[in-house]
């Protein structure tokens, strides 16, 4: 289950009194006669054409249409035209404004994430405005957000800067517990971010006796007492960039902490801890040559990643990959269906 539209849900100011519907494309249709007042979407580059189509459509019958995201904060410019107003950066602070100015006909064409949110003292996401029996699960939980790494191509340094968000670890814990989970994924995108906060968290799972999966650098397996401490946690998946396995890639990415050379020791590591590996590629890198596809599927096999991922190379629009490249002129399309790393853009 995806955790925006619960914590959207959960920050609508009660006094609103609002009746709320919250649907996910992902698992069914949506009524294009929504009987609704206020229509909010959250977008993604890759989906970003299929929200303004629906929101032409909504707009036309005269509802009001409001959009947020990565997308929506990464190009702010592009969605400003599609919708009565936008919300850029996280949304904490800004949705219930939004929520009020609305009700008191005020609403402003822009909502900006102010430079200080703090994640303390927030409700608990609302899962019960999704189906859970839709979704493989709903024990999706979120500790941090944000990366203190600057990787060329990642959205999150160019849309939310470095500075790692976080949870109070009791308030992650008090929402396993609400959960009664006994598995849970965190989405953080990279949960070892603050290692101060890591290893606060982590001790903290322990008594839970939970399995847990989450997103990490490979720098975990730089250290091993973390690494201890994740594995004892419950940690029983994890996912990891590898991206590259040319060491020149890897420069050029921003990414020089990945080291081809230590790829199999890192696979090594997490299964004498019983932790699965997720490992991603990208591949049209500037340095792959035709051999780098069998080759880097060959490595994969022989050093054992339990999951193998590989995408296209995709410059989002507002990341420091994208500027580069269409300073190059190397952008060969600005259709955003085709930015979803299958397709060479």
């Amino acid at each position: 289950m995806p955790l925006t539209l619960p914590t959207l849900a959960a920050l609508i100011p009660e006094e609103l009194d609002a009746e709320v519907i919250c649907i996910d494309e992902g698992i069914g249709d949506i009524d294009l006669n929504l009987d609704a007042d206020l229509i909010g979407m959250t977008v993604i580059t890759g989906t970003a054409m299929r929200a303004y189509e629906l929101s032409r459509h909504f707009r036309d019958q005269g509802k009001t249409v409001v959009l947020g995201g990565p997308h929506v904060t990464l190009v702010p410019d592009d969605a400003q035209p599609h919708a009565d107003s936008i919300v850029v950066g996280y949304a904490e602070d800004e949705w219930p404004r939004l929520l009020k100015d609305f009700s008191l006909g005020q609403l402003q064409p822009r909502y900006v994430q102010a430079p200080n949110l703090d994640l303390a003292n927030r409700p608990l996401p609302d899962r019960s405005v999704l189906p859970e029996k839709r979704f493989l699960t709903a024990n999706v939980f979120e500790a941090t957000r944000g990366c203190i790494h600057d990787c060329s191509f990642c959205v999150v340094p160019s849309a939310w800067g470095r500075k790692p968000l976080q949870k109070p670890v009791e308030d992650i814990v008090a929402d396993i517990r609400r959960r009664r989970a006994k598995q849970a994924i965190f989405v953080d995108l990279n949960i070892i971010a603050d290692r101060s906060y890591a290893r606060q968290l982590f001790e903290a799972l322990v008594p839970l006796r939970i399995q847990w999966y989450g997103l990490a650098t490979t720098l975990l397996c730089q250290d091993e007492p973390l690494l201890d401490l994740a594995a004892r946690s419950g940690c029983r998946g994890l996912l990891m960039g590898f991206e590259s396995i040319l060491p020149a890639n890897l420069q050029q990415s921003h990414k020089p902490f990945n080291h081809p050379d230590s790829f199999a020791r890192i696979v090594q590591m997490l299964h004498e801890r019983r932790i699965a590996l997720q490992g991603c590629f990208v591949f049209g890198l500037d340095h792959d040559m035709e051999d780098v596809f069998q080759t880097t599927a060959e490595l994969a096999v022989d050093i054992g990643i339990d999951l193998p991922r590989f995408a296209i190379v995709t410059p989002f629009p507002g990341t420091v990959l994208y500027h580069q490249m269409e300073t190059e002129g190397r952008i060969l399309t600005r259709n955003w269906d085709l930015y979803d790393g299958q397709h060479v853009v």
